[in-house]
């Protein structure tokens, strides 16, 4: 059983890589923003759709466009897992986590040349909380 509940969303989004596979992205490497939308979202994470695969433990910024001003609308996220759709012109369906406290700060720890937006904030038990009652406001109330 899942923590979150799951809601099927499409949503348009921005994905800036900051690492690729593992590998990251310093400053003054290019970080390229890849247009995509997502298939589903909870206080946990998001499958996405983008044209093609980041890579599995890549890390980046997700801009999620919804109109709702209480809504945290650039996450910090991990790529988990990711499968390929040649027959959809080569798109990839992707697992994105988003981050908590303790993992943004792990990572900022690990590697220092990652710059990130000061409004960028790790999850906590609340703020996921928060997100879940909010996607089930937006989106009813049936589980997934």
């Amino acid at each position: 059983m899942r923590k979150f509940r799951r809601r099927d969303l499409e949503l348009e989004t921005a994905i800036t890589p900051l690492s690729i596979g593992g590998e990251s992205l310093g400053p003054g490497e290019s970080q390229k923003t890849i247009k995509g939308k997502t298939k589903n979202v909870s206080a946990g994470g998001a499958m996405v759709e983008v044209a093609y695969d980041i890579g599995k433990s890549s890390y980046m910024l997700i801009q999620l466009h919804i109109d709702k001003d209480d809504f945290p609308g650039l996450l910090l996220g991990q790529m988990i897992w990711t499968l390929s759709d040649d027959e959809k012109g080569g798109t990839t369906k992707s697992g994105v986590k988003f981050l908590t406290e303790e993992e943004l700060a792990a990572l900022k720890e690990e590697d220092e040349s990652i710059d990130l937006p000061p409004e960028i904030i790790g999850f906590d038990e609340k703020r996921r909380e928060a997100l879940d009652e909010l996607l089930g406001d937006i989106l009813g109330s049936s589980d997934e």
